[in-house]
């Protein structure tokens, strides 16, 4: 079991919140849990049972209350175990409700359990694999609930929505925007503008999407800031940091697609991850690196383990805020790239050339096939030398292609 570097303090369990503690805290604590409850479930105690204002934290072990009475067993019944799975999940005040906190204390769990009856592992593995795709699914689902409630009627010129005010007409927000007070652009591009400023008394950030260059294309579109602003309401719905959003529109032109528009707040940071790791990597040394590289890694497999994938994964769409003595805290942009129908192998290569060519020239080779090794537990051939190779040369490709666009080299 992975010890924590400080000691957990003498309490009762449900005071301890794991979200709050440190990441190697919080990891030892979770991992001291799951082979508790092992132990507990092995002694012939009942998970639904357990009662956590009478259980305690006493010199780093977890103490669990009340004594399980039961036969002691290695083979406990599989219907009890999912019952006590559902009731940890549901009731227990101390854990973190991240998919990485409830996956390491599943894994403690499992393997605990697993070492006198492997079968039980294997069972909860199985379990576990099935709560994921129940989980993919409901992400799935609200996806596109969201979506469904902001289907625009085509044959109106103008359809929007304004969360801090519901009554308020399309025409009215259109009115707004075009008064927009413009305090400082933050992008511009052939097919969308970006620029913060005030609307309404709100400090906002609005992007406004140029209609499609294809003509045909316009009147079966999808507009793109329906696309962020239902990305944006899912990430929210997962705790996952982003552009908060606070309201969409867009203008047809006898039912053709036009300009569209997705007003969200103002992000505490403007600096993207590109910005930060180039002022940052000739200040750390080499464990500080390898951690970042982690830090960065688990934010893309946070999206994947929701089964949600980014399809613009450049550095520059993704903010990140610096906090003393604290991990930063990352935030996405661009959310309509956004998908939930799991992150295909495909769309994985392409966020690797596309990472791949915004990282600052100060990473080393080694440094960026370490990063994509890192995936191979979801994606195998991540760790394949073919793959390192096409991502090599479809960077160089895509920077190519940039160059010619941006200077006519």
């Amino acid at each position: 079991m992975p010890r924590p570097p400080h000691p957990l303090p003498d309490c009762p369990l449900d005071t301890v919140r794991s979200g709050q503690l440190p990441d190697a805290d919080r990891r030892a604590f979770l991992w001291e849990a799951g082979e508790t409850c092992a132990r507990y479930v092995r002694e012939g105690g009942h998970l639904a049972d357990l009662q956590w204002e009478h259980s305690r934290i006493r010199g780093n072990r977890i103490e669990l209350h009340p004594a399980p009475v039961g036969p002691r067993t290695v083979f406990p019944d599989r219907d009890t175990l999912e019952e006590g799975m559902r009731f940890l999940q549901q009731e227990w005040p101390s854990m973190a409700r991240q998919p990485r906190d409830v996956m390491t204390f599943l894994m403690a769990f499992s393997h605990a359990l697993g070492q006198e009856n492997p079968d039980s592992a294997s069972w909860l593995r199985l379990w576990l694999q099935h709560q994921r795709s129940n989980h993919r699914a409901h992400v799935h689902s609200r996806y596109h609930l969201h979506f469904g409630q902001s289907r625009p009627d085509r044959e109106l010129p103008l359809n929007g929505l304004w969360i801090p005010d519901h009554t308020l007409a399309p025409e009215a927000l259109l009115s707004e925007l075009e008064q927009f007070h413009v305090s400082r652009p933050l992008h511009h591009s052939r097919r969308a503008d970006v620029r913060e400023g005030t609307l309404m008394g709100l400090q906002v950030v609005v992007k406004r999407f140029a209609p499609n260059p294809t003509s045909w294309r316009r009147r079966f579109e999808v507009s793109r800031a329906r696309r962020a602003w239902t990305g944006a309401c899912v990430l929210q719905e997962l705790g996952i940091p982003c552009a908060s959003p606070l309201g969409w529109l867009e203008c047809r032109e006898q039912g053709a697609l036009g300009v569209s528009y997705f007003i969200s707040r103002q992000l505490p940071t403007r600096q993207n991850a590109r910005t930060w790791l180039r002022r940052n990597l000739p200040l750390w040394e080499e464990s500080e690196r390898v951690r970042m590289r982690h830090v960065l890694r688990n934010e893309v497999q946070r999206l994947h383990g929701h089964g949600i994938s980014h399809g613009d994964l450049k550095l520059s769409n993704l903010l990140v805020r610096e906090r003393p003595h604290a991990p930063p805290v990352f935030y996405w942009i661009d959310l309509e790239d956004l998908r939930v129908d799991g992150p295909s192998f495909r769309t994985f290569v392409r966020n690797l050339y596309q990472l791949n060519g915004s990282l600052p020239r100060d990473i080393r080779r080694e440094e960026r096939l370490a990063f994509a090794r890192g995936f191979q537990n979801r994606f195998p051939s991540a760790r394949k030398r073919w793959l390192h190779w096409y991502v090599e040369q479809q960077t160089r490709i895509r920077l190519n292609r940039e160059l010619r666009r941006v200077c006519g080299a």
